[in-house]
């Protein structure tokens, strides 16, 4: 006759170690969890502020272009503005792209930061891969 299944959960409620360390509850890990979640938040606010800031001042540059385009006197005057706004563009977006870069490196390593309390040494090895 096949056992209930409450002393099946119970014995391996009993045995932490034989259960899978994605299901043994560890409240420090928990914690190290929680904290990390609300440092992911923070950065991932400060993600979409800049996204937002980046795409409002690109928006700015690119609809003044036209009534720029419209005062050009002749050719060379039209082509140097172009350059110019093409080279604007790039370096914002270069720029920008490190901004975010900088911002996910700030998640990565509060999150690692948090892992340090409670598994120093996977937190170790994971902030080798980061670097």
């Amino acid at each position: 006759m096949p056992k209930p299944a409450t002393q099946d959960r119970s014995a391996a409620a009993g045995n932490a170690a034989a259960a899978p360390p994605f299901l043994a509850f560890d409240p420090t890990a928990f914690d190290a969890v929680l904290r990390g979640s609300e440092d992911c938040a923070r950065t991932c606010l400060a993600w979409q502020q800049e996204l937002l800031r980046f795409t409002t001042s690109r928006l700015q540059a690119d609809a003044e272009l036209p009534l720029s385009l419209a005062r050009c006197r002749d050719v060379p005057d039209l082509v140097a503005l172009q350059q110019r706004w093409f080279t604007t563009a790039l370096q914002d977006y270069a720029s920008e792209a490190g901004q975010l870069l900088d911002l996910a490196g700030r998640a990565a390593r509060g999150g690692l930061a948090c892992w340090q309390e409670v598994r120093p040494e996977e937190a170790r090895e994971s902030a080798e891969l980061v670097e």
